[in-house]
């Protein structure tokens, strides 16, 4: 109940009247959250967390390591609408490139991949660790403020291989960012 309210409005209240809003009384609130920072990271987490079960429904369906790496940059530019207060924390977290804000979405492209261990999608030239982090950063950074397919192949076309460059000419990327 708590995150509902505050993604529809909580980020402008008071820590008393974000409490009255969620039928609480604020000694409660501040007996579960010391600070208005503590509450706001586990808030944060959790939005992280409903990202990424989200997507983890949709990835079901996906054929390769390229789709799911479109959706999840799909799901979370969808969140930056859906959940605007946890986008926009998490945007300005990621403002700056050594900044290392909370690791879970670069953990997760990693993950992505590192499942093609037989390079045939992703190129072997490159550390992915590095990269996912960049790829995260480039999200909040780039695509969040300008949703132009020619951006995505920007940022996947040097890690794929020539299979998976014929697998990203396939997609209409243009119309996943839409």
């Amino acid at each position: 109940m708590l995150y509902q309210f505050y993604a529809a409005n909580g980020d402008k209240l008071t820590m008393e009247a974000i409490a009255e809003g969620i039928g609480i009384t604020p000694k409660t609130i501040f007996n579960r959250y010391h600070t208005r920072e503590e509450m706001e990271q586990v808030l944060q987490n959790h939005w992280r967390g409903q990202v990424l079960l989200q997507l983890d429904k949709k990835l079901e369906f996906c054929n390769n390591s390229v789709e799911k790496l479109l959706f999840f940059i799909n799901e979370l530019l969808a969140s930056q609408n859906s959940t605007a207060c946890f986008f926009e924390r998490e945007m300005a977290m990621r403002a700056d490139f050594t900044n290392t804000p909370d690791p879970v979405f670069a953990n997760f492209v990693q993950k992505i991949i590192d499942s093609d261990s037989d390079h045939e999608i992703f190129s072997d030239s490159f550390n992915p660790e590095i990269y996912s982090h960049y790829f995260i950063y480039f999200i909040f950074n780039i695509l969040s403020k300008n949703k132009d397919a020619q951006y995505v192949d920007f940022l996947l076309k040097p890690v794929l291989t020539q299979v998976g460059a014929d697998i990203l000419a396939d997609i209409d990327v243009a119309r996943l960012l839409d």
